[in-house]
């Protein structure tokens, strides 16, 4: 968690949700969060331990479902 709150923006709308921290594998992440609606969304972050990241990073793939963050996970390999 704090290595997410490091690297994105301090404007960035995650700090008005709440994340949690799931699995990790390397460098890659699984957090699960959860807006303003209490709407869960699934993202995986490549994060790259730096504090001065460019715009854009760190990269994150975003799944609406836990179901299609499984089928993501089953085809690719993890």
């Amino acid at each position: 968690m704090n290595e997410l709150k490091e690297e994105i923006e301090e404007n960035n709308r995650l700090f008005s949700y709440q994340v949690y921290a799931i699995a990790r594998c390397g460098d890659d992440v699984l957090y699960v969060m959860r807006n303003e609606k209490s709407e869960e969304i699934w993202r995986i972050y490549h994060l790259t331990y730096s504090s001065k990241n460019i715009i854009g990073f760190p990269k994150y793939k975003e799944f609406q479902s836990c179901t299609e963050l499984g089928k993501y996970i089953q085809n690719h390999h993890f």
